[in-house]
Order: structure tokens, then sequence, then C-alpha cells
């Protein structure tokens, strides 16, 4: 009985695209980000202060890009987003170039609906009474898909 190893070498193997997450698959289209919230916590975990609105902000995924607009506003910020944790589809990664970038955990995605979440260590807020920082902000986004 013989047995036979054969390999490859991998540079004379043509590059394979990564596929796309089945996630970047449903957010292409049309979006709108109806609700916000945020809660802001102390070192012992306790939330200090807590707030939410609903919102109509529109979020066109097209491409690597979503451009992103309010309603009776004039212009259209473009962003790329990608989904680069490979171990991880459900977080998406929104950039600039030369200005702001951000993560977002996917928290629900379907093909009518979508919930975003963001964390930011020593996140700032205004209670009314004037700015305050908290060990943790939690922001939360929820989408509905439009037509």
């Amino acid at each position: 009985m013989a047995l036979f190893l054969t390999g490859c070498n991998d540079d004379d193997d043509p590059a394979v695209p990564t596929p796309e997450p089945a996630i970047a698959q449903l957010v292409k289209g049309q979006w709108s980000n109806n609700f916000t919230s945020e809660e802001y916590y102390d070192l012992d975990g306790n939330v200090v202060y807590a707030d939410s609105a609903d919102v109509d902000v529109r979020f066109n995924f097209k491409g690597n890009n979503v451009d992103i607009s309010h309603p009776g506003v004039e212009g259209v910020d473009t962003w790329v987003y990608t989904f680069p944790k490979q171990d991880n589809e459900n977080y998406i990664y929104l950039s600039q170039t030369g200005k702001t970038s951000v993560g977002y955990d996917i928290l629900h995605m379907s093909a009518d609906s979508m919930v975003w979440m963001n964390e930011i260590q020593w996140a700032s807020y205004d209670d009314g009474s004037g700015e305050e920082t908290s060990a943790k902000g939690v922001y939360i986004y929820r989408f509905i898909r439009q037509e």
C-alpha cells in the first residue's frame, strides 16, 4: 500500500476572494435610522443618565459605500463600510478618509429591521445642568428598511 501526499505552493494559486458575509447582503439598500437611545454608566455599572429619541436619518448602502442623509436637509455624507472581523460578521465599520471612523455591533438583523450598538469609554453627555463624563456610554440605533 502506498500513500502519496501532494501539496501546492500558495504563491502559485490565484488569490481567492473572501466571500462577503451573509449580513453584508442583507444590509444593502435603503434604511431609516428611526430611533436612538443612549445610556451612560458610572464606574460601578449604574446608569447615571439615559435619553432616547425618534429620529429619521436615511442610510443607503450600495457597493462599499453608505450615503447618509436627513430628510428636508440638503446634502449627503458618504462613508465607506466594511465587515472587518472575519470571526464576527455582526460588526460593521464606517469610515471617512481623514475624518471619523466608528464600529458598531449588529445586535439584530433581518430583511426589514436592524439594531446597532456602540460603546464608548469615558463618554461625555449633557444632563441639562452641564457636560458630564461617564465611565461608559452605550448607544443603540434602530433601523427599518425603506421601500
